[in-house]
């Protein structure tokens, strides 16, 4: 058993939190020092599979007092005189990340897992690519089980971008990283200055879920119109879920404008709506590894060639719909029967949810829509 040392991370990080985090510049520039040495000593090989949870969590508790005291450095305009420590110090934590990795990785899988965040890394720099295409993820409906895990994510990296985009324009195009900026800015529901924005969630206000539901009641409830449905309940749930991460990020605000009841039933009506079920009838249980190997068949042979795609004698439009009303199908039943998948399928990676094939499929409607019915919206 390992017995905590100053060569590990928590032994580390019990010595020197409160101090890179006391926003004094002398104590913060001394104690860097002391850190790097640390750091310096640690060795992931050394840790016994037991305690690699400890030590991984210790590592990005110790990164984010670090980045802590980086902010601290640039608010006192006295960055200059640790620049050099902190870049030292960001490389060796990621190199530290990688280690534990691989000692996570020799440890085999009864070993507990850490939690990481939804582009990979524990901690910064995170990956800018990913970094953007949250938002599609996120409008897949991706994250609608895990959604406070990626609320938690998307704060941890909108600070991490604010404190060291310095380091995400040396790292990345500097396209990539105001794009990445941005898209969290845009995530949070910041506005063009930067500062959060309350949206009118009371009743009757310009942003009453109720609309949404109304609309879903109307739009979403047919299941001879499934591409309908879909697309409605594409566009009111992505609402929703952005409307449901600015009120889970700053929650106390709304409360105090709008007042606690009336929050709380919004959010009732918010998750409501991303809930929103497909219309597809009476819903089996499924063989998941099938339908996804036939699902993945299908998409195989779509044509690459837009005019054969949209040809009317290929018959890809009937049959995108047909697939778009299946992938509907188990995913709904995924919701629906989630203790039963619990029990047939032990390993979650099979009960992750068929979302991507539903907006895959919907796609595939509408790049298979003969251009003279563009104008128009398929229906089944």
């Amino acid at each position: 058993m390992t017995v905590p040392g100053p060569k590990l991370l928590s032994a580390t990080l019990t010595r020197y939190r409160s101090t890179l985090t006391s926003r004094d510049a002398i104590q913060i520039e001394t104690t860097l020092g002391g850190v790097e040495s640390a750091l310096a000593s640690f060795d992931a090989g050394s840790v016994e599979p037991p305690q690699l949870l400890r030590e991984f969590e210790a590592m990005v508790e110790l990164y984010r007092a670090i980045r802590t005291a980086d902010r601290a450095m640039q608010a006192q305009r006295r960055s200059s005189e640790v620049t050099d420590r902190l870049v030292r110090l960001y490389y060796t934590m990621r190199s530290i990340q990688g280690s534990l990795a691989m000692a996570y990785a020799m440890a085999g899988g009864d070993v507990p897992r850490p939690e990481t965040s939804p582009v990979g890394s524990a901690i910064g720099i995170y990956d800018a690519p990913k970094i953007l295409s949250l938002e599609m993820h996120l409008r897949s409906g991706s994250y609608d089980t895990v959604f406070p895990y990626f609320v938690r994510w998307l704060q941890e990296i909108a600070t991490d971008l604010d404190v060291r985009f310095g380091d995400y324009l040396s790292f990345f195009s500097e396209r990539d990283a105001h794009d990445a900026r941005a898209a969290v800015q845009r995530l949070l529901g910041l506005g063009p200055d930067g500062l959060p924005r309350i949206l009118a969630l009371q009743p009757e206000g310009s942003n009453d879920p109720r609309r949404s539901q109304e609309i879903l009641a109307r739009r979403a409830s047919d299941p001879s119109d499934i591409v309908g449905a879909v697309r409605a309940i594409q566009d009111e749930s992505q609402r929703a879920r952005l409307a449901l991460i600015s009120l889970l990020t700053r929650r106390d605000e709304y409360e105090a404008q709008l007042g606690a009841v009336a929050i709380a039933q919004a959010e009732s009506a918010l998750l409501d709506i991303v809930r929103w079920p497909f219309p597809v009838g009476q819903i089996p249980l499924f063989e998941l590894q099938r339908e996804q190997e036939e699902f993945d068949e299908l998409l195989a042979r779509v044509p690459q060639e837009a005019g054969a795609l949209r040809a009317p004698a290929s018959g890809w439009q009937p049959r995108a719909i047909e697939g778009l009303r299946r992938a509907c199908t188990v995913e709904q039943s995924l919701r629906d029967h989630a203790d039963e998948y619990r029990a047939l399928y032990p390993n979650p990676r099979w009960r992750r949810g068929f979302r991507w094939y539903v907006w895959e499929f919907l796609n595939l409607v509408d790049q298979s829509t003969p251009r003279d019915a563009l104008g128009a919206r398929p229906r089944s």
